[in-house]
């Protein structure tokens, strides 16, 4: 406070005039000085003699040596948020700030803005930090490395950004990254990963890798869940994306793999993987960009949208095992002149339920080769359309089913060299004879009834098989075999024997099994929870490794020409054992969390000591999955001891 005082004379009076004024509640900037690791409460380690606080400008660990600077519980609460800070060291040198014990109830807070850059780290155990993003602010990760190794990451008011000047890493070991906005590589030369081990990370907007030209974002979910269906998810917007998927489940809504002009992106789904999307795969999505998606393994579902392989940019899709159901497949099948699509199947199933399109008629032509595996073209209504109006599809293995088979355009053709074709209706004139065969490989057309038209013939090669029944209008040539029953009327499957329901601890193998009879052949299709397919197509599914991820419902159709039938679902449910985390203690209250999988009954019970003779219930729950926080208000012992059952 200072006191200013002035006296005048003016007609005799004489006044006294106080000025008061309150230094500013504002610190300036609080760097850490101490050369090596220490106390983030220990106010001798600042330059300002006292630890930062909500009050200091910005924070700055930012001085040469390696060291780790620790929050742990028992920082006062006043020193707990500050307003700016900077993580970072000259090269040669490594600074880290651990939170360490803090618990989810005491989270150390940003007020605006959180950097790390070369050479700065950032470690969470059993600790939560929150960035708050309402006086402006972001999480920047302009280069160094952040780990999340229990606890909680709050940046859902700020934008996030990974590797946005240099390399920067964002590693999630366990516990929950809560986000509104994530950019993983923003500024050219700059390389960003994020990596999902475990644990979960919630997107409220979009997801943006490769954000800026001539940079790298990556992001690998080797496990947990990733969920980002608020907003679009962009695989390289203008610079190189990559997301890799293996033992995980990621679910997003509108996808672009590659977006604008000279972006490339990537996907790959690997064993185990499960990416599920609410809105349109666009792989190309714009002029001049390059995307590919690589299915090798696990299940990529999209039920009732698109994929558009080269909507506007280039494409290709690539199944080599795993399953893609999807409403629609595009393969340059949009009306425009810029996009170029590919798909190449060599094992693995593909169910779409809608239509399956090679090219546009008025515009360029889209390629498909599939040497193994199984495409399904089918509904419960028949009106799956598989059409080529512009383009190629190679068979040279592998079956296709369809509903509908139309070709009846010149620059459509199916070059059948081997595998089998099944189809309920044909229709083809493109100038062309249809030909079963290339005179050498096994090939095989099967009519599932119907109407087959050719209108320039059918032909049936050496070593080819026309089977099924139905009506062929056109001329046929066969030089092959022609083994056609349209004898009795073939009688509807039945199912017998039904799946049973199972119930396993994680990493077991599972085998569902159904027994049917009616007119073979008898086809199988597997479900899992009603509309995503698992991709077997016999009569056992067989899983290895199941995960908590496998658990639901599981159900088989059965059909052949007569009819189908579905079987009564099959339940799954797989235990694992429940991991115990962020501990909190408050006086004598004692509080974790643990995850839980849907539909287990779990129990924590306690004991004061182990020698006791019994187990004391605390809470018991039936869980519908995700984390469950037990609370013993009754401490009051010097020791006690948890456990939870689950069964």
């Amino acid at each position: 406070m200072e006191m200013i005082r002035s006296d005048f004379c003016c007609c005799g009076i004489t006044g006294l005039f106080l000025l008061l004024t309150v230094a500013s509640p504002v610190d300036a900037q609080n760097a850490w000085v101490n050369p090596g690791s220490g106390l983030w409460r220990d106010g001798s380690n600042w330059s300002a003699g006292a630890p930062p606080g909500s009050t200091t400008t910005l924070t700055l660990l930012t001085n040469a040596n390696t060291k780790t600077v620790t929050i742990d519980a028992s920082t006062p609460s006043a020193n707990r948020s500050v307003r700016k800070l900077t993580v970072s060291a000259p090269p040669g040198s490594t600074n880290t700030l651990a939170l360490v014990n803090l618990g989810a109830a005491n989270p150390f807070q940003l007020l605006n803005t959180f950097t790390i850059d070369n050479g700065g780290g950032l470690y969470l155990t059993n600790s939560a930090l929150v960035v708050n993003g309402t006086s402006g602010g972001s999480f920047n990760i302009l280069g160094g490395t952040a780990i999340l190794d229990s606890g909680m990451l709050d940046v859902s008011t700020v934008t996030a950004r990974v590797g946005r000047v240099t390399s920067g890493i964002l590693q999630i070991k366990t516990g929950t990254v809560q986000a509104g906005e994530i950019i993983v590589g923003e500024f050219t030369g700059s390389h960003g990963t994020l990596s999902l081990e475990g644990g979960k990370v919630v997107l409220s907007s979009l997801l943006s890798l490769g954000d800026g030209a001539s940079c790298t974002g990556i992001v690998s979910v080797t496990g947990g869940d990733l969920s980002v269906t608020n907003d679009i998810t962009k695989i390289g917007n203008l610079g190189t994306g990559r997301m890799v998927v293996s033992n995980a489940s990621v679910a997003l809504g509108s996808v672009s793999v590659a977006r604008h002009d000279g972006a490339s992106g990537t996907i790959e789904l690997q064993t185990n993987g499960a990416i599920s999307l609410s809105d349109d795969l666009s792989i190309g999505r714009f002029s001049g960009s390059t995307g590919q998606v690589l299915v090798a393994g696990g299940q990529l579902s999209i039920p009732t949208n698109t994929i558009w392989v080269g909507r506007e940019g280039g494409g290709q899709l690539t199944v080599s095992s795993g399953t893609v159901q999807a409403l629609a497949l595009l393969v340059a099948g949009n009306a425009t002149n810029t996009d170029s699509g590919t798909a190449s199947m060599t094992g693995g199933m593909v169910t779409v339920s809608s239509n399956l399109t090679l090219g546009n008629a008025s515009f360029l032509a889209g390629q498909m080769s599939i040497s193994g595996g199984h495409v399904s073209v089918t509904n419960d209504s028949n009106t799956g359309l598989l059409g080529i109006p512009h383009g190629t599809l190679s068979l040279s293995g592998g079956t296709i089913t369809a509903d509908s088979l139309a070709l009846t355009n010149s620059s459509g053709a199916l070059v059948f060299r081997a595998g089998t074709l099944e189809t309920k209706r044909s229709a083809v004139a493109n100038g062309a004879p249809f030909v079963v065969g290339d005179g050498t490989s096994a090939a095989t057309l099967h009519l599932l009834g119907g109407t087959h038209s050719f209108a320039d013939g059918l032909v049936i090669s050496k070593n080819a098989t026309l089977s099924g029944c139905g009506t062929i209008v056109g001329n046929v040539i066969n030089n092959g075999t022609i083994a056609t029953n349209c004898g009795a009327a073939p009688v509807a499957p039945s199912i017998t024997t039904q799946p049973l329901g199972q119930t396993v601890t994680n990493g077991a193998t599972v085998v569902f099994s159904v027994a049917a009879t009616g007119t073979p052949p008898l086809r199988y299709e597997w479900f899992f929870n009603g509309t995503n397919t698992v991709g077997a197509a016999s009569a056992t599914l067989g899983m290895t490794n199941v995960q908590p991820a496998d658990a639901g419902s599981y159900t088989v159709k059965v059909s052949n020409d007569a009819g189908n039938v579905t079987s009564v679902p099959a339940v799954l449910r797989v235990l694992f054992a429940p991991l115990i985390g962020n501990v909190g203690i408050a006086g004598t209250d004692l509080s974790f969390t643990f995850l839980t999988g849907n539909g287990f009954t779990y129990t924590v019970e306690y004991k004061n000591t182990l020698t006791d003779p019994a187990w004391f219930t605390l809470q018991d729950w039936t869980s519908t999955g995700g984390a469950l926080t037990a609370s013993d208000t009754t401490t009051s012992a010097p020791t006690r001891f948890y456990r939870v059952r689950v069964e």
